[in-house]
């Protein structure tokens, strides 16, 4: 039996970066939308909710009969307020119109526009098979790390080794997306426990936007023949 699935992404109006990020386009589609997509696509049968206060995410959003728009309370949409928060504020939601929780919760986050169908496809069923109970889409990290006392972490100051060599030794959260047993999830509060796993995704498509110099990389990003194919 399939197990229930709840997405949700969280997209308030605020942004210091980038006023109004989740709304810009990026080529044909507003940055939301990808997201929305990608989870249209896959073969996840998920639940969708759109956690928002902006005005402009819910008028696109609309265009998306399988969405459903939660209006997130002001005091969830501050620069300090956690995508935790979101998330339980959704369950809460979810729980009263359902009276059940769905047994997986995924915290999809649309300031990474560029994840595939079928990579949230391999990444639920990685998490189903291996019994993980958080799991978080990462990049291998490719470089040399020092700590401040100017130490190597993975590297040894007397033997140099090609970067290719150290490549798969260490990985780097992306922030794509998080994958959570439900009721683990409602009694932690956090996104981090128990038994954790990791997603490889492709490095040229692992962006996180946060500034206006990451939404001009995700317009060229976007222009890859791959992603036009994936989300048109």
């Amino acid at each position: 039996m399939k197990k229930t699935i709840l997405t949700i992404i969280p997209a308030r109006g605020g942004s210091k970066g980038v006023p109004k990020k989740n709304s810009k386009y990026i080529s044909d589609l507003t940055l939301i939308e990808y997201s929305i997509l990608g989870l249209l696509k896959s073969k996840l049968n998920t639940y969708i909710y759109v956690s928002t206060d902006c005005k402009d995410v819910i008028r696109i959003c609309r265009k998306y009969p399988q969405v459903q728009i939660i209006n997130r309370p002001k005091e969830l949409c501050q620069d300090s307020s956690s995508s935790e928060s979101a998330v339980i504020h959704s369950l809460d939601h979810f729980l009263k119109k359902n009276q059940f929780l769905p047994e997986i919760t995924i915290l999809r986050q649309c300031t990474s526009p560029f994840v595939f169908s079928s990579e949230l496809d391999s990444a639920i069923n990685k998490f189903n098979d291996e019994n993980f109970d958080s799991l978080f889409s990462a990049k291998y990290f490719h470089g040399f790390i020092w700590d401040k006392n100017v130490k190597p972490i993975n590297h040894n100051l007397s033997e140099r080794k090609p970067r290719q060599e150290i490549k798969n030794n260490y990985i780097q959260e992306d922030g794509a997306f998080y994958i959570l047993n439900t009721n683990k999830f409602v009694e932690k509060k956090h996104r981090f426990f128990d038994k954790i796993g990791y997603y490889i995704l492709p490095d040229e498509r692992s962006i996180d936007i946060d500034t206006e110099k990451d939404l001009q990389l995700a317009k060229l990003i976007s222009q890859n023949k791959s992603i036009l194919n994936e989300f048109s």
